[in-house]
């Protein structure tokens, strides 16, 4: 079976979080060819620990999380890898990659430089 992937979120109780939330998964599925879920730290759900639940009894035994955080504060150095291996602890036949945050992604990078138009190729 293909990859899955889970995008990590912080989470907000905000109503305007959540429409830029739903609008979001709206285009990852119209764009993504793999299963994905949206998952949250705080505040909003499905947890990230939902969404790994929620992917292995999907099928999925390699998934791919993406934190959507620009730098790697306490959610990335603690949090979101003592949930993966809470979840190893008792899906040992799952492999979880875990992506770096955006700032330290080569392609976020070049993404901010695009959007910017200051790339001067």
């Amino acid at each position: 079976m293909k990859n899955h992937c889970i995008f990590v979120l912080h989470g907000s109780a905000s109503a305007e979080a959540k429409k830029i939330c739903d609008i979001l998964e709206k285009q990852f599925s119209q764009k993504l060819e793999v299963p994905f879920y949206l998952s949250y730290l705080k505040e909003s759900s499905p947890s990230f620990s939902d969404a790994l639940d929620l992917a292995y009894s999907n099928g999925a035994r390699s998934i791919i999380c993406l934190p959507l955080f620009l730098l790697p504060g306490s959610h990335i150095i603690k949090d979101i890898p003592a949930i993966i291996d809470n979840f190893k602890k008792v899906h040992s036949d799952c492999n979880i990659k875990l992506l770096p945050c955006l700032a330290e992604n080569e392609q976020f990078i070049d993404f901010i430089i695009k959007i910017l138009g200051t790339n001067n190729d």
